[in-house]
This record gives C-alpha cells, structure tokens and sequence, in this order.
C-alpha cells in the first residue's frame, strides 16, 4: 500500500520534503481510494445488518449446511477463531463435465467471520463442493477456493 501511495505521489509530482504535508496528502488520497471511509474504531458500536460494514447479506439461510462450513473450516486448524458463517449464494451452481455434460459436483459460495490472534475481526469468502455420484450429491462438503480476508469491526458478529 505504502508503494502505491509512494508511485501515486512521485507521479502527481510530489515533492517528499515536509512530512506533514506528505501526511495530509497520504490521508486525503487514502480518503479518495476508500470513498471517505476510514478505519472504524472496533469498540465502536455498529448495526451487525451493515452490509457496507460488516459481513455480506445471506443468499439463503440452511442451518445444517453452515454447520458443515464450519466443521471444513475448523478441519484447517487456521489460527483464525470463527464466529459465524453465512451463504453468500442464492442458489448452488452446477459443475458439469465440460464433453459430457454430465454433473459432476455443485458449489456454493459461505462467507466465514472469524476473530485473529491479535483480537481483530475479518471476513473471508470460501467456495464449498459436494460431489455428485451420477445419481445424487455426496454428503461430504469440501473446500474448493479461498478469497481475500476483510477486516471488519468485532461489533458486527455477537459474541
């Protein structure tokens, strides 16, 4: 990030002498790249249903299916402690196989919150698989991608 803002400023002509304008000049093309917002104060309280701040709205809601989420999760024994879980997907996207045609697994999209080592909390988006057996889906949920983590405010998940 450090670079980008370094780039940013030596191409703007920038001169790096004065610290204290370099510093405003950094916060006000920090303000720009995330449109006004700053870092929110984790004891801050915020609305857990913000989806600009906290996790994404659910796509759907399956209690049973989130459980599983979270036992393939806790099967990577990441540092990371989850919170709570949400299906991003509305639906299950089918996989085919591509001569075929045939269905050969569905995915879905959870989003997993979780609190650091450090006491902060993130989000973290994980694409989920089921097989499929040629003549129904297989009870055996997976771990098919990994996104970026978000950090978010510990506010937004009840702990």
């Amino acid at each position: 990030m450090k670079k980008v803002f370094f780039t940013a400023l030596v191409c703007f002509g920038v001169s790096l002498n004065g610290h204290a304008q370099l510093g405003n000049l950094v916060k006000k093309v920090s303000d720009k790249v995330s449109g006004g917002k700053s870092s929110a104060d984790p004891a801050a309280p915020v609305d857990p249903n913000d989806t600009k701040v906290c996790l994404p709205a659910a796509g759907m809601k399956d209690e049973e299916l989130e459980d599983k989420m979270l036992e393939v999760f806790n099967a990577k024994h990441w540092p990371e402690k989850p919170t709570a879980v949400r299906i991003k997907s509305t639906s299950w996207g089918i996989v085919r196989n591509e001569y075929t045609g045939i269905i050969t697994r569905r995915t879905i999209v959870g989003v997993i919150a979780s609190t650091r080592k450090n006491g902060k909390c993130q989000y973290q988006s994980f694409l989920f698989g089921q097989d499929h057996d040629g003549t129904d889906y297989q009870d055996k949920l997976y771990m098919v991608g990994v996104g970026e983590q978000q950090d978010m405010p510990c506010g937004c998940v009840v702990q």
